[in-house]
């Protein structure tokens, strides 16, 4: 059987060296600018050669992420890294931002690009965009299941990756603004504060509490159970997220796999055993582990709504406190030892500590505890000192070191030479002075084999063969072949490790991109559901684009309906941001029923872009396509589409400097509450022991500690998921200046019709050069002018 590969994440040198000794194939890690892990310690223009080089010697890939978009004035700093990167010799770049990826083929034709999960690909007509644009990998979302997986590779002569193991953003990669929006941090910048692991109140229609918790914070996702389904269906690489994670998570994580992979490339199976589990969950889980979704989406067992944290083991039970002494009853064949890391779970909260000094008495482990602890309290085990310190006796050895053969001939009266072979490579070096007769001792076997020690080099002596015949030679010449001989070896094992990126530097002019900004006046959109559209087709838009939130039921009438009261007004059908491979075929037949009476698709994703373009649609390109410069706009205005929504992330200045050249074929959304994350689960049903329930009801929300409420609202294909939206809307026209492109959105969400029609009538007047007539006091400017970090 074909083995993937087991991809490692690399935060730190430590973490990659830890990756690289349990048996990864592959590495990923980041340079210090546009990787969406900013906050680990990634790599420097010094350190990463040394990483590529430490991997590639030890038979290990190195990819680099290039994953964050680029704002307009990035882009040559970014090509400057990925010349770095060229010249160190990674052997393949993730990438998010399309226009990016466009300037990399530009310059380096065959460079081994691999689209990142940040671009939410989910559908083989999103793996077909990445092929044709030249992509050698896709990494898909992490929402798409094993069947789909399966269709996928089939289907694509692309290498396809998947995640295997650790945490699971809640939202899809690339499809979520909620840290953008709260706090300025952008996940697409790779700054995401990690909202999605705070606690969060169910409302039903905005006053009746239904259940509270962690209620966005998924468990982290483990596979090793089934490892060998996933092996099966033809995956090229299986990757580990936590490139946030210390060395020996990384180290736990990837020889557990490695074992499990191994076992499965001798017997085609592997059987996880409890003792796997174990040490997976000492390392880090969070309230367990999932299968994630390659079984379908299991809202209740996707998410760990209890705490979003390390879960730690269950050790005991604290029978007594005295003063600062607590008293633990252990779970049975559990043993405490000083360097542990306990946490007190109880009524008075939690709180955790590293045991200093410990006892034991007829039974039960005393312990000197924080101040809070109380009888009852459960304790758990966050760190154990016996994992780290066997993971850390494992990682004192280089156990992936280069075997290589030694030949020396030590003739007198000849140049000694010493012949090395590591692999395919043999190479010879030759001493610069003559080998000697001896006048006393000749030299021995056993004194030349003393100096071929090969300290910290990557290569080990494995085989030594000495020719001798009454020589002599000084050490010191010994040890000087010996290194030089050394020296080349290395220098020819890394040369050979090497990829071969071809270079070309494009010629000024070659951009195709107008010089001059275009004059245009803007048209108003609105956004919506059949429901509210239905009130307000009376107005004067340009369009409408349709949101139907249930695609089981008859879009054929609902769209009639509709296209009787559009009258002239053109009308665009919204597709799901999640479009699964199973459920594909079911909104494009949906879409085929609106044939005459639809005017085009908004598309959220490539796959929708690909599919609707393959299929005849004229296409609108959606805000969650994160255009963020011209560059990324060209790309897409070169597939065919009418024009594209810029990203919701930039500043108006930032706006108008990405669509320079093309207003004319740029959108903006000016007004409502934007949507900041796309679920594949619902909370609802996650919470509730019951199936689905309340859908087509008033809005439900979700309440942060700070007391702001987000709207949240389901669309069913083949089951049901969710958009959550952000808690207060957005209202350009507070400040009254609007963007230079063609079609301003204004996106309805349970707001009376009265309500929208005051805002198509400011934006109106805006446009008109005339002030606006209606107070938007607590609504929010999003990134106009502020932007993002």
């Amino acid at each position: 059987m074909r083995l993937p590969e087991l991809l490692a994440p690399a935060g730190s040198w430590d973490a990659m060296t830890a990756a690289v000794q349990s048996g990864a194939d592959a590495v990923y890690l980041g340079a210090q600018g546009f990787n969406a892990r900013a906050s680990a310690s990634n790599f420097d223009e010094e350190g990463l050669p040394r990483a590529v080089d430490y991997c590639h010697a030890r038979g290990t890939k190195v990819l680099v992420t290039v994953n964050t978009l680029i704002l307009p004035q990035e882009m040559e700093q970014a090509m400057a890294l990925v010349e770095q990167l060229w010249r160190a010799g990674a052997d393949g770049l993730i990438v998010q931002d399309v226009g990016l990826a466009a300037e990399i083929r530009t310059r380096y034709p065959d460079a081994p690009l691999h689209g990142s999960t940040q671009m939410s690909v989910h559908n083989l007509e999103g793996a077909a965009q990445l092929e044709e644009w030249g992509f050698k990998r896709v990494v898909l979302g992490r929402e798409v299941s094993l069947q789909d997986i399966r269709k996928i590779v089939q289907s694509t002569a692309m290498e396809v990756e998947v995640f295997v193991h650790g945490a699971m953003c809640v939202s899809l990669s690339g499809a979520c603004l909620m840290s953008s929006m709260i706090g300025g941090r952008s996940g697409n910048r790779g700054r995401c504060a990690q909202p999605c692991r705070l606690p969060y109140t169910w409302l039903e229609e905005g006053e009746r509490e239904m259940g509270r918790g962690y209620l966005l914070s998924p468990k982290d996702q483990c596979t090793v159970p089934f490892l060998a389904d996933i092996v099966s269906c033809g995956v090229k690489s299986l990757k580990v997220e936590g490139r946030m994670k210390r060395p020996e998570y990384v180290a736990v994580v990837i020889e557990t796999y490695r074992r499990a992979l191994d076992a499965i490339g001798e017997l085609g199976h592997y059987e996880a055993t409890p003792e796997d589990l174990l040490a997976l969950k000492k390392i880090f889980h969070r309230g367990g582990f999932s299968e994630g979704y390659f079984f379908g989406v299991r809202d209740r067992e996707l998410m760990g709504q209890d705490r979003p944290n390390h879960g730690g083991i269950r050790v005991g039970r604290v029978v007594k406190v005295n003063g600062r002494q607590a008293f633990v009853e252990p779970e049975p064949g559990v043993h405490l030892v000083v360097g542990d890391g306990v946490e007190f779970r109880g009524h008075g909260g939690d709180c955790g500590m590293e045991i200093q000094r410990l006892a034991s008495s007829k039974g039960l482990i005393q312990l000197e505890a924080p101040g809070g602890v109380l009888a009852g309290d459960e304790v758990y085990r966050t760190t154990d000192a016996a994992q780290l310190r066997a993971v850390g006796e494992k990682l004192a050895e280089d156990r992936r070191r280069v075997p290589v053969s030694m030949e020396l001939t030590l003739l007198p009266g000849r140049l000694p030479r010493m012949t090395l072979t590591a692999g395919d490579i043999t190479l010879a070096v030759e001493g610069t002075e003559e080998v000697q007769r001896a006048a006393k001792r000749p030299l021995q076997e056993e004194d030349v084999l003393r100096q071929m020690r090969m300290g910290d080099s990557f290569l080990k002596p494995a085989f030594c063969h000495v020719e001798l015949d009454d020589s002599f030679m000084p050490v010191s010449q010994l040890n000087d072949l010996r290194r030089r001989a050394v020296a080349a070896m290395e220098r020819e094992w890394l040369h050979q490790k090497l990829p071969r990126w071809s270079f070309f530097e494009p010629l000024k002019g070659d951009q195709d991109k107008p010089e001059a900004a275009k004059s245009v006046r803007p048209e108003l959109w609105l956004q919506g559901d059949k429901e509210i559209l239905e009130r307000l087709l009376d107005q004067p838009l340009a369009g409408v684009y349709w949101t139907p939130r249930d695609w089981t039921a008859d879009l054929r009438s609902e769209g009639e309906r509709l296209r009787e009261k559009a009258g002239k007004k053109k009308i665009y059908v919204s597709v799901p941001t999640l479009l699964l491979e199973s459920d594909y075929e079911a909104v494009f037949r949906k879409l085929e029923t609106l044939r005459g009476t639809a005017d085009g698709i908004l598309a959220p994703n490539l796959g929708a872009v690909h599919g609707s373009l393959r299929t005849g649609w004229k296409v609108v390109g959606d805000s969650w396509l994160n255009v963020t410069h011209g560059g990324s706009l060209r790309e897409l205005l070169k597939l065919g589409l009418e024009r594209v929504t810029l990203s919701n992330e930039l500043t108006l200045a930032q706006l108008e400097a990405a669509g320079r050249g093309w207003e004319d074929r740029c959108e903006a959304v000016v007004h409502g509450h934007i949507p900041v994350m796309n679920l594949a689960h619902c909370p609802a049903k996650a919470l509730s022991p019951k199936s689905c329930h309340n859908c087509g009801r008033p809005l439900r929300f979700l309440r942060d500690r700070r007391g702001y409420a987000f709207p949240w609202v389901s669309t069913r294909i083949t089951r049901c998921q969710t958009t959550l939206y952000n808690s207060v809307p957005l209202a350009l026209a507070a400040r009254g200046r609007l963007p230079q492109v063609s079609a301003l959105r204004l996106i309805a969400l349970g707001e009376s019709s009265d309500t929208v029609r005051g805002w198509v009538e400011d934006y109106l007047r805006l446009l008109a050069g005339k002030p606006v007539q209606h107070s938007y006091v607590g609504s929010t400017l999003g990134h106009a002018y502020r932007g993002v970090e």
